[in-house]
Formats: C-alpha cells, structure tokens, sequence
C-alpha cells in the first residue's frame, strides 16, 4: 500500500509541474491551443489600469474585411489566457503612447488561440504570444513571437506601413511591387 500512495504523490507532483511550468515562465508554447483553457481573454487581460487605448476587434475574419475594405494593414496579436507575456504587452506596450498612434493606420484583432485552433494552425502559430503585420490581403509581412516591447513593435510596424505603402503605390502606377 505504501508503494501506491509513494505512486500517487510522484503522480501527482507530476501534474503539479506539468501544470506550473507554462505559467511560471510566462506562456505555454508549441501547445494546441485546443488542449488550454478556455477562459475569456478580455477577462484575463482586464486590470486595474485599462490595457490600452487600442481598439482591438476580436474576430479574425471581420477584421481581414475591414483590412481589405479600407486598405489598411492588420495587426494580429495571438494571446492565451494565462500568458503572462501577453498581459504584460497589454499593459505595457500597447499602452504606448507611439504604438496607439501608429496603430490607428492598423486594423488590430485579438485572437484568443485557445478558441481558435483551426486559425492558429492556419497561420501556423506555435508561440505565444505572437503577433502577425498582415497587408491588406492578408499577406504576412511580419511574425514576431514572445514578448515585444514598444520600440521593437514601433520598428516593425513601421516597416509594415512602408510595405503597405510601396504596394499601394505600385499598384496605382500599375507596376509589380519589389
């Protein structure tokens, strides 16, 4: 009987870590998304602090819509619940004043992965989080994955807009962008 309580107790620690690790260091990563929880991302990214002045649609395909309607970028943040990483960026780099500025010239959507497998799949997203600058056709024009800070997403974004741009730009003069 000892031997199966020791068995228990090893088992149980086990869980206790496989569990534990993820949210210890932040994020749970080549996971499916299908496997996590799923908890509602504007309750796990709600704190005290309103995150950001961003206005983030969270349907991926309405989004792509307004993309291709206005011919503006998106902005694609794929998030878990329990990423610590990502509510981090919510309250920091997405409060930025520079990012809400230049995310203006963005269609931002939330995806909460672990209610969206089949697009993280897809868009074959592994990490969380990751973030995708889409063109307007939903083109990927950049992949960053883990925690970004203001300056390092500025960067890209601005990349992103100047892509944006020279597409536009050779489309209307009716040559093939570089």
């Amino acid at each position: 009987m000892e031997f199966t309580e020791e068995m228990s107790k090893r088992n149980i620690l086990k869980l206790l870590i496989l569990f534990a690790v993820p949210v210890l260091l932040g994020c749970g990563t080549e996971r499916s998304p299908v496997l996590l929880s799923t908890m509602s991302q504007n309750e796990a990214l709600r704190s005290d602090k309103e995150p950001a002045e961003i206005d983030f649609v969270n349907d991926f395909a309405s989004g792509g819509r307004t993309a291709a309607e206005h011919g503006r970028p998106m902005l694609v943040f794929f998030t878990l619940p329990q990423c610590a990483n990502a509510l981090q960026m919510m309250e920091t780099t997405f409060s930025d004043k520079e990012i809400r500025k230049l995310s203006q010239r963005f269609v931002c959507v939330l995806v909460d992965s672990s209610k969206n497998a089949a697009l993280c799949e897809e868009r074959n997203v592994k990490a969380f989080p990751t973030i995708l600058l889409l063109s307007s056709q939903g083109t990927e024009i950049q992949r960053m994955s883990g925690r970004q800070n203001a300056d390092q997403l500025s960067v890209q974004m601005q990349v992103a807009l100047q892509s944006t741009a020279s597409q536009l730009n050779s489309t209307v003069r009716g040559t093939t962008p570089r």
